[in-house]
């Protein structure tokens, strides 16, 4: 049976008692997939305390805040719709929501209050199901912190471009920063390419939970985009040194994750039958290929 959620973001922070922290490691140690999400949780860590203090603009907030309401508007008829007929009636809701997520991470525990019949074959495999979908989508997650940490690294601060003229003295250094520009280049290319990569398995994966007419604009969009970065990249070998090349590189890789990142949100407003949410998203959607 996996940790819970909790148990897992209490491991990697330190936060987690002694003996939790043992069962903890005893479990990942036979337990590839559970090592695997610890390993993306320490890396979005590191990441992140790389990462230059920044004022996110405004619409990353709203965007916050509507998937915070979301997620807390679906979270809890589920728990009601859950909770047995015969459970006490002085289960306070934290406990009650500690149970509600942990039954989707691991099967109840010996002597545990349990949420679901014990024994049924079928909830077992859902709630496998139910780890293995947020290990994938915290492991996207990972990629996609990790790409963003890489690509601000990589941005050049102002006149510090590698084109610029300087005297025939300098010419050995000023040829050792091109090389340096395209090696942290090719590295945030490829942080790029792992979390799209990441997001195409979710978005393929769930695939069939969009229309027809949904599926066909996501994909004429990430047509135009792959386009653009074939475009981009032949830019990039023809100028190596060119920071306009290099920069749309990187924007067009932005702009797909974030096409991703909508088809993943899109489709998980659909399951969940939120039908506004998913309009709101969709309208993007279709402004953007416009």
């Amino acid at each position: 049976m996996h940790p819970n959620e909790d148990a897992i973001h209490a491991y990697v922070d330190g936060s987690l008692g002694a003996a939790e922290r043992t069962g903890i490691d005893r479990h990942v140690a036979s337990c590839a997939s559970c090592r695997q999400l610890l390993e993306d949780l320490r890396e979005i860590l590191r990441a992140a305390k790389a990462l230059e203090l920044r004022e996110p603009p405004a619409r990353v907030w709203s965007r916050l805040e509507r998937a915070i309401t979301l997620e807390r508007d679906d979270a809890e008829p589920v728990a009601r719709r859950l909770q047995p007929s015969g459970m006490a009636s002085d289960t306070g809701p934290a406990e009650a929501g500690h149970d509600r997520r942990a039954s989707g991470a691991r099967g109840p525990a010996s002597g545990a209050r349990t949420l679901q019949p014990s024994g049924t074959a079928s909830d077992t495999g859902r709630a496998e199901a139910g780890h293995d979908r947020r290990a994938t989508w915290l492991a996207a997650a990972a990629a996609v912190v990790l790409a963003t940490a890489v690509g601000l690294r990589f941005m050049p601060s102002g006149g510090e471009s590698v084109r610029s003229g300087a005297p025939a003295t300098t010419t050995v250094a000023e040829g050792d920063r091109a090389e340096s520009v395209e090696t942290e280049l090719r590295q945030a290319e490829a942080h790029y390419e792992k979390a799209i990569k990441g997001l195409e398995q979710i978005a393929s994966a769930e695939r069939n939970a969009l229309d027809p007419r949904t599926a066909a604009t996501l994909q004429r969009n990430l047509a135009v985009i792959d386009q653009a970065i074939t475009e981009s990249r032949a830019a990039v070998r023809s100028e190596p040194a060119s920071e306009p090349a290099q920069q749309s590189l990187l924007e067009n890789f932005k702009s797909k994750i974030a096409l991703l990142q909508d088809t993943v949100a899109l489709i998980n407003e659909m399951r969940k039958g939120n039908e506004a949410g998913a309009a709101r998203i969709v309208s993007g959607l279709k402004q953007k290929g416009d």
